[in-house]
């Protein structure tokens, strides 16, 4: 699993960032031997995606981040949009 990998999973999710209180569980097997889940950062308070994968390896979205990838997301989407139909 890769940065990218993951970050392209969270931009499919239906839903925004989490709210802690309802939709944050922590990281479970995801079938393939590795866990994935939201988990609360180590300096801060906030939560991040994190899979976990062999030997403790980590990749960590924070929201900022996820909500920077959306924001990219959506501005291809309109260049596309803006040279297919002009």
């Amino acid at each position: 699993m890769t940065r990218d990998q993951l970050m392209e999973c969270l931009l499919h999710l239906p839903h925004p960032w989490p709210r802690p209180e309802t939709e944050c569980s922590l990281p479970t097997d995801n079938g393939h031997g590795d866990l994935e889940g939201w988990i609360k950062g180590p300096t801060s308070n906030e939560w991040h995606y994190a899979w976990i994968g062999a030997h403790e390896r980590r990749i960590v979205i924070t929201r900022e981040q996820w909500e920077e990838a959306l924001l990219t997301q959506d501005q291809h989407l309109k260049l596309l949009a803006l040279i297919a139909f002009g």
